[in-house]
């Protein structure tokens, strides 16, 4: 399957990890798989789907650097299902720093 042409203006930096992430609404927090990091943004895999357009707060579970800003709000730009050879996990989600 060819790739789609590479449209975002910032460096990607592949980062694997776990990191925790909650829907502004929501009273809980779901673990995902962090896929890759930007400036402005990052990339991970989740077996819950996020909306674009909603806002959220994210975490890391074991932060790499102390102090370290507890939480970072978000928004959500995408969320695609991925498929059972993309990934061990349902969805693909950008999001945006805020």
């Amino acid at each position: 399957m060819d790739k789609a042409p590479e449209r975002r203006k910032e460096k990607r930096t592949e980062q694997r990890g776990i990191i925790m992430v909650s829907e502004q609404a929501a009273d809980y927090w779901v673990y995902v798989q962090l896929g890759n990091v930007s400036e402005n943004g990052l990339y991970f895999e989740s077996e819950h789907s996020f909306r674009p357009g909603n806002k959220i707060q994210f975490r890391y579970d074991n932060p790499p650097y102390k102090p370290f800003p507890e939480d970072h709000p978000a928004t959500v730009q995408w969320c695609r299902q991925l498929s059972n050879e993309e990934s061990l996990l349902s969805y693909g989600v950008g999001i945006k720093r805020i």
